[in-house]
């Protein structure tokens, strides 16, 4: 873990280093990939050997889970690629959204998830002499987004686009309506008209029956 942690540092220390940080936040979980780019010609080493370090998915040293990563080159660049899928609760201990804010929460409220953080962005230059040129955050949602502060929208994507300028006050804030009480209002509705029509119709024909009954009773 030491040795990961280590490696990243001097990543963020070569120029020529930038971020693209996606996240998928559904109902139930966040789907986290780090995709982290930098020059060849900025770091004595080499693919196999960026291969054996992988991160710890929170800066907890009890932590036993890491990232899935994948290493990638072309001519000029290296490209490490970190993915891994959290539930709510864990998400906001990520180790790469807790670097870069010192405040993330991800909270459910009246059938709503808030998604916000702190204003700093601490990830452009770090206290111990790490920096990146940019970074990109996109946040992707399958559920409608009612309030958010992103830079760029496209596609169903929000986008949110740091650097050197506007690091200090770059915050996340995104406001999500959640399908699940509209569903469940859906799927009540339908188990209800299912049950009174259970009760209902057996009701109906026996009313029936005695009407009938009646009548032939009174003709006799």
């Amino acid at each position: 873990m030491r040795k990961s942690i280590l490696l990243l540092l001097i990543i963020f220390m070569v120029t020529g280093c930038s971020v693209q940080y996606n996240l998928e936040i559904n109902s139930s979980s966040v789907k986290e990939n780090t995709n982290i780019k930098f020059a060849k010609e900025t770091f004595d080493g080499t693919l196999s050997s960026l291969s054996n370090y992988n991160m710890p998915i929170t800066q907890d040293s009890k932590q036993v889970d890491f990232y899935n990563l994948d290493v990638s080159e072309d001519a000029a660049n290296y490209y490490l690629k970190y993915n891994y899928e959290f539930d709510h609760q864990k998400y906001v201990n990520s180790y790469f959204v807790k670097n870069c804010y010192e405040t993330v929460k991800l909270e459910e409220k009246y059938g709503q998830i808030h998604f916000y953080t702190s204003s700093q962005f601490r990830c452009i230059n770090l206290d111990d002499g790490g920096h990146i040129d940019s970074a990109t955050i996109n946040i992707k949602t399958d559920m409608r987004v009612i309030e958010n502060n992103a830079d760029e929208i496209k596609d169903n994507i929000y986008t949110w686009k740091i650097n050197e300028k506007n690091s200090d006050n770059k915050p996340i804030n995104i406001v999500m309506e959640k399908n699940d009480d509209i569903d469940t209002l859906v799927n009540n509705t339908k188990d209800m008209l299912i049950i009174l029509g259970a009760i209902l119709i057996p009701a109906a024909l026996i009313g029936i029956y005695m009407v009938i009954r009646k009548k032939r009773s009174n003709s006799i």
